[in-house]
């Protein structure tokens, strides 16, 4: 056993408390991040693995379309709209997406 400073707390603090606006999921968060609607599995699937090796909880939801089904792949229950939009402006930079949505 041994002692530590304030200031190394407060470090060990901040890499491990969720800071507000960091774009955060929460149980029960109402708002969503659509990153993007694709036409073919093949592209949804795609997607989803360089998302969720981003390390992004990505989930897909099949649409019906003419001809078939497109996919919208979504981050869902981000606790705020602020929360949702840090997230969309992050994964549209790190990841190359033209327009995710936020919606509630």
């Amino acid at each position: 056993m041994g002692s530590v400073d304030a200031e190394q707390v407060r470090k060990w603090s901040a890499q491990t408390e969720v800071q507000a606006d960091s774009g955060y999921v929460r149980r029960g968060g109402q708002w969503k991040v659509e990153l993007a609607v694709v036409d073919g599995k093949t592209d949804a699937l795609a997607l989803y693995d360089r998302v969720r090796a981003a390390g992004y909880a990505v989930g897909i939801k099949p649409l019906r379309a003419a001809g078939g089904y497109r996919y919208s792949l979504r981050v869902t229950q981000l606790a705020s709209q602020v929360e949702a939009a840090v997230l969309a402006e992050k994964l549209k930079v790190t990841l190359g997406l033209t327009a995710p949505v936020v919606t509630r």
